[in-house]
């Protein structure tokens, strides 16, 4: 069992009261970085058909960017993908996703926002819920290293 401070459940009403407080003052910052999101100039699109907002990296950038990954063993997760794409960790890792808002002005189209790595969690509505489990992600120091297919636990 793990320790944890257990208290009446007086103490735990005014703990919550407490956590409540900042946690409306998170949602306020979240609507005001919500609104920043919208503010910054658009890019006029020059072809109709576009492909890659710089979500792809170079081997070299990818290798920097994996190097602490890369001398602690691979998370399993990663090395079930890299066998199923027939490639190996650079290779797989290359291709980073991202998310990319356009909107039509008049007879152009803008690109007015991207995002990548951590930004996406807003993709991934099991996040929210693993934030307020008791272990949280479980993560450690790494981001989604922890992600097990059903098949991948130890019985």
């Amino acid at each position: 069992m793990t320790e944890h401070e257990v208290v009446s459940r007086e103490e735990r009403a005014a703990a919550r009261e407490r956590l409540l407080a900042r946690e409306k003052g998170h949602t306020r910052v979240g609507d005001e970085l919500a609104r920043e999101r919208r503010e910054p100039p658009w890019v006029r699109l020059e072809k109709q058909h576009t492909f890659d907002f710089g979500f792809s990296r170079s081997e070299a950038q990818t290798r920097g960017a994996v190097a602490p990954m890369l001398e602690a063993a691979t998370p399993p997760i990663l090395e079930h993908m890299t066998r199923e794409t027939g490639t190996d960790l650079v290779g797989y890792l290359t291709e980073a996703p991202g998310f990319d808002a356009f909107i039509a002005d008049g007879g152009s189209i803008c690109h007015r926002y991207s995002t990548t790595a951590r930004g996406l969690e807003f993709l991934t509505g099991y996040y929210p819920i693993l934030d307020r489990a008791p272990k949280g992600r479980d993560e450690g120091g790494s981001s989604q290293t922890w992600i097990r297919r059903h098949d991948e636990y130890s019985a």
